[in-house]
């Protein structure tokens, strides 16, 4: 435990450090960054993630170096230094130490990520089996949260605050995203916000985005999709409006259910556009990217979350009962019923 606290602090200096250089000299910086990382990593996912990464930034035209001056020179400090932390040391190395040692143990899947979807009108009487939910997941080694809500409530922002070690990621429309919710979580560096874009909200997209990054926060946008809309990337029209937007992250899932070819393909265009390197943003199709990062943490990926009513749901899309419901059981029954090691 000394030895692991001692881990965090000298990452969390060099993270500092870096932060303070990239203003100055972004590629040196940022390269120098990830060289440090592969010397300090030693799980299997952060050697692949930095190696990864190296290759990416051989290219001095990569359009990652002006997202990190972006990062850095709009987002406050100290929520990018304690949302990192948390998604990479707590959830990438310690939790997922967690996560493979349970799983040799007791021969179940863990997600490295889970998502939550949220009746508002529902959550305040059941806010306690969403506390238990998250204070299980740390147990397991999970400490990164997806949660899907319509509406921003003073009990949500709350369960926030109760968990410092976890990093939220808070998809809402973007009409949540108003001047007195931003002052009521100015003291909530664990949380990000990803905006639901539909080209018919740009507006209010726009206006949430700029209000979010004058106020130093680090957000997304989440962007429903089709069947086809594949081509629409590829073609890269599609994408000009959003990237007008400035979105650290850009969070693709599909509006109604498809199939898994349908799924794959527009996955395919989305790894392409990484590879391209383009877009000062970073793709990913939610549930198909967390089953890879979990597929790297451990021997077998897995992925999903629960619905508004408290059913498990997966990428395998697999039928939901009532035995895999947070309701009724702990996250830990749910998972070894749902996921059991493949022999």
């Amino acid at each position: 435990m000394m030895k692991q606290k001692i881990t965090r602090v000298l990452v969390e200096i060099t993270l500092r450090k870096t932060l303070t250089e990239i203003k100055q000299d972004p590629e040196r910086s940022i390269r120098k960054l990830v060289d440090l990382a592969l010397d300090f990593a030693k799980g299997r996912f952060q050697q692949q993630f930095f190696q990864t990464a190296a290759q990416l930034l051989t290219s001095e035209d990569s359009a990652y170096y002006l997202l990190a001056e972006k990062l850095v020179s709009t987002v406050d400090s100290e929520r990018l230094i304690a949302f990192g932390m948390n998604v990479g040391y707590n959830g990438c190395t310690l939790g997922a130490e967690t996560i493979r040692s349970i799983e040799a143990r007791e021969h179940f899947n863990i997600p490295w990520c889970l998502s939550v979807f949220l009746d508002p009108e529902a959550f305040p009487a059941n806010q306690e089996t969403y506390r238990r939910l998250i204070h299980q997941g740390q147990e397991l080694g999970i400490y990164t949260w997806q949660f899907h809500t319509q509406s921003i409530f003073p009990e949500l922002l709350e369960l926030f605050a109760a968990f410092p070690d976890s990093a939220f990621v808070l998809f809402c429309p973007p009409l949540c995203i108003t001047e007195e919710l931003l002052i009521r979580v100015q003291a909530l560096p664990n949380l990000m916000f990803a905006c639901t874009y539909e080209e018919t909200s740009y507006a209010e997209c726009n206006e949430s985005c700029r209000r979010l990054r004058e106020s130093g926060f680090l957000y997304g946008l989440h962007v429903p999709y089709e069947a086809g809309d594949e081509q629409r990337l590829i073609l890269g029209s599609f994408l000009e409006p959003l990237m007008a937007l400035s979105p650290a992250f850009t969070f693709f899932s599909p509006k109604a259910p498809l199939s898994p070819e349908e799924r794959h393909g527009f996955y395919l265009a989305i790894q392409r556009l990484r590879l391209e390197q383009r877009y000062p943003t970073v793709f990913m199709e939610l549930l198909q990217d967390n089953q890879a990062i979990d597929g790297i943490i451990s021997s077998q990926g897995c992925s999903g979350g629960f619905t508004a009513s408290g059913e498990l749901y997966s990428l395998s899309d697999r039928d939901t009962t009532s035995d895999t419901n947070l309701f009724r059981q702990d996250l830990k029954t749910i998972l070894k019923k749902a996921f059991p090691k493949a022999e």
